[in-house]
C-alpha cells in the first residue's frame, strides 16, 4: 500500500501514542486504561475512528480500502506514517483448555505500523500462543505486554 510507506524521518513524527480503533475489545480498554494512568496526559493518546467511513467509489484509494477488507482510510495511513508510537493490542483472554488465550486478535494493524516503522505496542505473542508465519520478537521487533 503507497500510503503507509514513508521517507518521513522519525525526529519529525508525532510523539503521541496512536491509538486507533472502531471496536472495543475488552483488551484494548485495559491498555488504555493503563496508559492513561501511567501517561496521566489526554494529549498523549492521539485517538482516531473512521467508523468505517468509505472513500468515494471514484477515488484512487477506493480500490485499497476495499481490499483491506475495509480496515482503514487514507485518512488512517497519513496519520500513521507521521507515528511513532502505535497500539496495536486488541482482542479478549479467554480460558480454553486450561490455557490463556487470546482470541479476535487483530494482526492486520501490527504489520502496517512494522512497515510504516513505528514502534509497536501489542500483547506478548509468544506468551499468548499468537503465531504467524513471520514471528515478531518481543522487545525486538514490538513491545509485549502480558495483560497482569
Amino acid at each position: 500500500m503507497e500510503h503507509t510507506k514513508t521517507e518521513i524521518k522519525w525526529e519529525d513524527r508525532y510523539i503521541n501514542l496512536f491509538y486507533s480503533h472502531r471496536i472495543n475489545h475488552d483488551i484494548r480498554g485495559y491498555m488504555l486504561n493503563l496508559y492513561k494512568t501511567i501517561i496521566n496526559d489526554d494529549n498523549f493518546i492521539k485517538y482516531f475512528n473512521d467508523d468505517f467511513n468509505e472513500p468515494n467509489v471514484n477515488d484512487s484509494d477506493y480500490v485499497n480500502w476495499c481490499q483491506t477488507g475495509r480496515r482503514h482510510n487514507p485518512k488512517f495511513y497519513e496519520i500513521l506514517k507521521h507515528t511513532k508510537l502505535m497500539d496495536c493490542t486488541a482482542g479478549f483472554k479467554r480460558i480454553i483448555n486450561n490455557n490463556v488465550v487470546i482470541v479476535q486478535n487483530d494482526s492486520w494493524k501490527l504489520w502496517e505500523a512494522f512497515f510504516a516503522g513505528c514502534c509497536v505496542i501489542a500483547v506478548d505473542l509468544d506468551l499468548f500462543n499468537i503465531k504467524f508465519p513471520v514471528q515478531p520478537r518481543n522487545m525486538f521487533h514490538y513491545i509485549g505486554m502480558t495483560l497482569d
